[in-house]
């Protein structure tokens, strides 16, 4: 076998390792958004039972203080499955995308992510603002609503918790935001992948 024979086939065993791990990257990443979803879904139907017993008048206001419990839950597990999804977007952008594109001699590969960045811009600010009535908004609502009228130990000790989950989902958001804004709006041509966004 030649040298540039032996070449050849060392470049193509690297381009199939390559193409294999992203193949398996985009579906772990597809399984990711799916775990989202279904975890959104069961965080939407949760509140609607929630607010179904309170408005039917079957429970006192007490049980909206579930709510921000809730929040804090389904909010954290919905982050990390998003920050895993970035971490792996990155791995694409900066360790698979250079390794392809310097044994195929071209820029032009795996520029998914680079594309989705460009074209979906404009779409931030309506999906941060829903996540934010979704997830803060009806928590805040909720212990609005829920504020003990009484003593009550009980109560007292729901809306504390309440709070403080609250503030734990906070904070464990400030990354992600400060990311978001700083991609989206401070360093729009940074060429960082959508996996950042998301």
């Amino acid at each position: 076998m030649s040298e540039a024979a032996a070449d050849n086939e060392t470049i193509d065993r690297i381009v199939t390792i390559v193409l294999a791990e992203y193949a398996a990257l985009r579906a772990e990443m597809l399984n990711k958004t799916t775990t989202r979803h279904t975890l959104l879904g069961f965080y939407v139907t949760a509140l609607g039972v929630v607010l179904g017993f309170v408005l039917s008048g079957r429970s006192g206001d007490q049980l909206l203080l579930i709510i921000p419990i809730l929040t804090c839950a389904f909010g954290i597990s919905i982050e990390a499955e998003g920050r895993d999804k970035r971490h792996m977007g990155r791995y694409i952008d900066d360790v698979l995308r250079p390794t392809l594109a310097h044994q195929v001699d071209s820029t032009d590969v795996l520029i998914w992510e680079s594309f989705y960045a460009k074209e979906s811009r404009g779409q931030f600010t309506a999906r941060a603002f829903a996540m934010f009535l979704l997830f803060p908004g009806t928590a805040i609502a909720a212990l609005t609503a829920g504020l003990p009228n009484s003593g009550s130990s009980l109560s007292w000790t729901l809306w504390a918790i309440g709070v403080a989950s609250q503030a734990a989902l906070v904070v464990m958001s400030i990354p992600s935001v400060r990311r978001l804004v700083k991609v989206r709006y401070l360093d729009p041509g940074s060429g960082r992948s959508p996996a950042d966004s998301r």
